[in-house]
């Protein structure tokens, strides 16, 4: 397992959602996002607004599949961080 902390620029709304959703989902790897004491599957566009992610926060990925990471890293950033 691997992972990655990123801290980011806008509150997740549903399109940031969505595209995060959309961006991991073809990916084999199973991938979490956690921030604080909850943890949720990183594909599921329903977990993710339950977060109510807000600008600022770190959240934290978990990547099962080493293989993907940087790949995963940057699809991530791409949609969080701009």
């Amino acid at each position: 397992m691997n992972t990655f902390t990123i801290q980011i620029n806008n509150d997740i709304n549903s399109r940031e959602a969505v595209g995060l959703s959309q961006a991991l989902s073809p990916i084999k790897s199973e991938i979490y996002l956690h921030i604080e004491d909850r943890k949720v599957n990183a594909k599921s566009i329903l977990g993710l607004l339950s977060l109510s992610i807000k600008k600022g926060d770190i959240l934290s990925f978990d990547v099962i599949e080493d293989s993907e990471v940087d790949g995963i890293r940057a699809a991530v950033e791409k949609i969080l961080t701009e």
